[in-house]
């Protein structure tokens, strides 16, 4: 049995409702918003120009040159841009502009409120570097081990170099999150290559030149970037829920439709991949619910090669936090206020705090409610009746077990 200890939520009438979840015992990450389409262009490829010139304490006016040009063009990505912002920044630094070394930073950090977390972190870190005196940085700096995930190192040969040494990784995530991908590092190929290159001769110079572009969306895309799906790699999530892809894109999949949704509606998450020559894979993650696919591709992450044949995933099917929680303020908490409205209509300053306790079957049927309350303004039978009954008709999606939730709600009237 899985207990969910406490769901809170605070009603004031003819405001807003506010919710404060504290389901102590699941742990959940705060979800980054969704990253934007990453447009393709030149422009990582001028910056790491630009850097490699800084490096080796080259012509800095030809890295300002080859910045400006970057700067003059459009499209650049958010990580571009905090790219570019850190290479212009040295090159203030390397003319001995300190005041303008630091300026172009924090006018890029003022305004990166909504950039990706890793654009964000590399100016911080750029800040820190310009500002931390030097006696006072210590001698050496020993970095936290974060291994790679195994599955970006079972993916680097598939992205070979081009003629020109470049490995090119197009990849379309589509129904996925960026963001999710990202933290996990499930398919940072740049980061394996160098690993891998750095076994081979610890102290050689490990320059990998990569070309990465990241577009993410739900299967809407598809028609329009069919062809692009040649060349790319394409990763499909399917759930049963926000990520069902229409029936006329399944050919796409590297399994059959039918198969996906026979698995699923078995309460199984999934892996499957498809080899194709001369192209990377096409992958499919693939989970009951939206809420179980950012934990079935950390499974994937985990994995040591390309699942070829489908592989199912341990990831559990009981209900999260933040599924009840948004469950509950659609269907739940309306009901709740036309009970309170109700209820103020015989006793108008009527407020105080409630907990309802209820069981969700593994069929999703709500029973066993008991609302409690110590506030006696509350202890009015008929608002007690009105609440158990809106929870009784209430359904969550089918689990592999029964779930108990106590949900404290605190009203007061406007």
């Amino acid at each position: 049995m899985q207990t969910i200890k406490t769901l809170g939520l605070f009603i004031t009438l003819g405001a807003s409702l506010l919710a404060c979840a504290e389901a102590t015992d699941i742990a959940s990450d705060e979800a980054p918003p969704a990253s934007p389409e990453v447009t393709v262009s030149s422009a990582s490829l001028q910056i790491e120009q630009a850097e490699r010139i800084l490096d080796r304490r080259g012509d800095v006016e030809e890295a300002a040159r080859i910045l400006a040009e970057v700067r003059r063009g459009s499209g650049m990505s958010r990580e571009e841009e905090s790219a570019a912002t850190i290479a212009q920044s040295r090159v203030h630094e390397a003319r001995g502009e300190t005041e303008a070394s630091v300026a172009i930073v924090e006018d890029a950090l003022r305004q990166s409120s909504e950039w990706p977390r890793e654009a964000r972190s590399k100016l911080r870190q750029r800040l820190e570097q310009l500002l931390v005196d030097e006696e006072h940085k210590p001698s050496y700096l020993v970095q936290p081990h974060k291994p790679d995930p195994p599955f970006s190192h079972a993916l680097v040969p598939y992205f070979p170099k081009n003629e020109e040494g470049t490995v090119m990784m197009r990849l379309f995530l589509i129904g996925g999150d960026s963001a999710t991908s990202d933290r996990l590092g499930t398919f940072d190929i740049g980061r394996a290559m160098r690993t891998e290159a750095e076994k081979a001769c610890p102290l050689c110079d490990h320059d990998i030149s990569l070309s990465r572009s990241v577009s993410g969306s739900n299967w809407v895309v598809i028609p329009e970037s069919t062809e692009d799906f040649a060349s790319s790699m394409v990763v499909f999530y399917y759930d049963l829920e926000h990520n069902r892809i229409p029936d006329r894109y399944g050919d796409l999949l590297p399994i059959s439709l039918e198969t996906v949704k026979a698995e699923l509606a078995l309460g199984k998450s999934f892996t499957v991949a498809k080899e194709r020559p001369g192209a990377p894979p096409i992958l499919l993650i693939a989970a009951p619910r939206t809420h179980l696919i950012a934990e079935a591709e950390e499974k994937v992450s985990q994995l040591d090669h390309l699942p070829t044949a489908l592989e199912e995933l341990d990831v559990s099917t009981k209900l999260r936090s933040d599924e009840i929680q948004a469950i509950m303020r659609a269907s739940w908490m309306p009901h709740i206020r036309a009970c309170y409205e109700t209820l103020l209509k015989r006793a108008p300053q009527a407020s105080g705090r409630f907990s309802t306790f209820f069981s969700i079957g593994a069929d999703g049927r709500v029973s066993d409610v008991e609302p409690s309350t110590d506030d006696r303004p509350l202890q009015d039978g008929a608002f007690l009746d009105c609440i158990v009954k809106a929870a009784q008709e209430v359904t969550f999606p089918p689990t592999d077990g029964t779930t108990t939730v106590r949900y404290p709600v605190v009203v007061t009237p406007d």
